[in-house]
């Protein structure tokens, strides 16, 4: 949201799908960025599979899509992004 315009943007994602809190990352090839000058990036878990994570890429200035890619882990991953403690064997993977 641009908190002077009001104006608002949003990046809408496939049905069954559970972004994590988004990261700004500043353009490292500039001396002194401008506020939006960079990236949001977030995980995507996928709520039909607890091994399937797609790392989304938009472009920090209009919310597009720059990259994304889907992989699969090697163990299930938790649904949040600040950790998550559990005994082994049990589901963490909840929605």
């Amino acid at each position: 949201m641009d908190v002077t315009t009001g104006e608002t943007k949003r990046w809408q994602g496939e049905k069954g799908i559970l972004a994590s809190e988004p990261v700004f990352i500043p353009n490292p090839t500039v001396e002194n960025p401008k506020e939006d000058d960079g990236v949001v990036v977030a995980a995507i878990l996928h709520e039909n599979s607890q091994k399937l994570v797609t790392l989304l890429v938009l472009d920090a200035k209009d919310m597009t899509e720059l990259a994304s890619v889907k992989f699969e882990t090697l163990g299930p991953v938790p649904s949040t992004f600040h950790g998550i403690w559990a005994q082994d064997g049990e589901k963490v993977h909840t929605y």
